[in-house]
């Protein structure tokens, strides 16, 4: 199967606890998502973003599944009496120029910043 049709039947799952063991994770994603009123469907692997915490890359069997799972809207994980709202997207391999950062953070450190004074 080429690589554009892996891109196809993934998607990228964001807001998973990130104090959760990998496996149990990766187990309960499976579970998520193997069922059809989620509009989940057979999957081929669940991976764990070890570079961007509190996500994941899940690749189904079949792309018409990932795109049903993507259009299902609002999907809820719970584990040990946590609720955890999900947030499912296209995979993409690379960010493209137009696509739109929904969420940032940045942290600036004042004391590295160099003040100038003016004279009036």
């Amino acid at each position: 199967m080429s690589k554009m049709a892996d891109l196809d039947r993934a998607v990228r799952v964001s807001g998973l606890p990130s104090d959760i063991e990998d496996d149990r994770l990766s187990d309960k994603l499976l579970i998520l998502f193997l069922r059809e009123r989620h509009g989940g469907g057979e999957i081929t692997s669940v991976k764990i973003n070890k570079d961007a915490p509190g996500s994941a890359l899940i690749t189904f069997e079949d792309s018409r599944v990932a795109r049903r799972v993507i259009l299902h809207g609002q999907h809820v994980l719970q584990i040990d009496g946590m609720q955890y709202e999900l947030t499912v997207t296209p995979h993409c391999e690379r960010l493209e120029p137009d696509m739109v950062i929904l969420s940032m953070s940045v942290t600036i450190d004042c004391n590295q910043l160099l003040l100038r004074r003016t004279a009036k």
